[in-house]
């Protein structure tokens, strides 16, 4: 059975991610991570978006995405 190794959260922007974050499975900034993907799209900077993944010690990476029901 896989384990979480950690959650990667990753910015972007136009030319591609430019800054990434690194949250242990037993971390609570993570719910930072989680907030991000929540934000409002800011005006002044339209084409920039976060995604956030999680990997696992086997080395697959899957990506987290929030939808709305």
């Amino acid at each position: 059975m896989k384990k979480i190794k950690n959650f990667q959260l990753c910015f972007y922007d136009k030319l591609g991610c430019y800054d990434e974050a690194f949250y242990d499975r037993d971390d609570v900034d993570i719910f930072y991570a989680i907030e991000c993907l929540t934000e409002y799209e800011n005006p002044y900077y339209p084409d920039e978006f976060q995604r956030l993944f999680v990997n696992f010690d086997d080395e697959t990476k899957c990506e987290i995405k929030l939808e709305e029901q």
